[in-house]
């Protein structure tokens, strides 16, 4: 928390309950224990207090609505890679006439192909490392066929 002698708030006394009923949730606190720091959170005056009732448990991962706006940030950023250059091309074909062949195709498709790419290493992760080589023969062992 922030200064712990600073006086807590309302809502930082919830946000401390929640955390102690998701710790419940996952095991970490009987239903004894849980009652019990939950009427100590509920009572509690200053963020030193709040603090000794959170103590033990580990720290909160990050947000699923943090990481969700980062991860459409990223893909914001991967949108400029794909809008602008294909709205240029677009503009100077059909500009210059637009009566060959939809020429811009090609820099859509490069530029699609990198936006997917980027876009596939945010959703769905990293990809997974490649398999390790064989180990090399030990001398002396006969070969596997």
């Amino acid at each position: 928390m922030e200064l712990s002698g600073t006086l807590a708030s309302d809502a930082e006394r919830e946000r401390a309950a929640d955390r102690l009923r998701t710790a419940a949730g996952e095991g970490r606190l009987t239903t004894d224990e849980l009652s019990e720091r939950l009427g100590r959170a509920y009572a509690a005056r200053t963020h030193a207090e709040l603090e000794e009732v959170l103590a033990g448990l580990p720290a909160l991962a990050v947000p699923a609505q943090r990481q969700r706006a980062r991860t459409l940030r990223r893909l914001q950023r991967l949108a400029l890679w794909l809008v602008p250059p294909n709205l240029v091309c677009i503009a100077i074909w059909a500009v210059t006439g637009a009566e060959s062949s939809f020429w811009p195709k090609w820099v859509l498709l490069a530029t699609g192909i990198r936006f997917v790419y980027g876009a596939r290493g945010l959703l769905l992760g990293p990809p997974p490392p490649p398999p390790l080589p064989p180990a090399p023969p030990v001398p002396g062992e006969p070969r596997r066929r």
